[in-house]
């Protein structure tokens, strides 16, 4: 079996899985691509809640499942695999403008 490995940074994978507005509309995912592994992300990141890394990882886990056809496998034995690291963490304000 031909595995494909995605090693992506903190910030992509970010955007990918906290943001309201991304989606998978419009990502095409080759047919024979089925399953999917998230491994559990480390956390190296000295200012970052302890809990991160997990919580990054499952919510990674139900961004791709609720948003693809893809099926989670939970070995690491997937088609596709998410790896990676927390290596920075800030938190910064967000506002919301309203339009007049």
């Amino acid at each position: 079996m031909n595995f494909k490995i995605v090693k992506v940074s903190f910030f992509l994978i970010l955007a990918l899985s906290f943001s309201s507005c991304y989606s998978f509309k419009g990502v095409t995912i080759d047919p024979d691509t089925k399953t999917f592994t998230v491994s559990l992300f480390s956390n190296n990141a000295s200012a970052a809640p302890p809990n991160l890394a997990q919580s990054f990882t499952e919510k990674l886990k139900d961004k791709i499942r609720n948003n693809t056809r893809l099926n989670l496998v939970n070995t690491e034995g997937g088609d596709l695999i998410f790896s990676g690291s927390v290596v920075g963490y800030d938190v910064s304000e967000c506002r919301a403008y309203e339009q007049s």
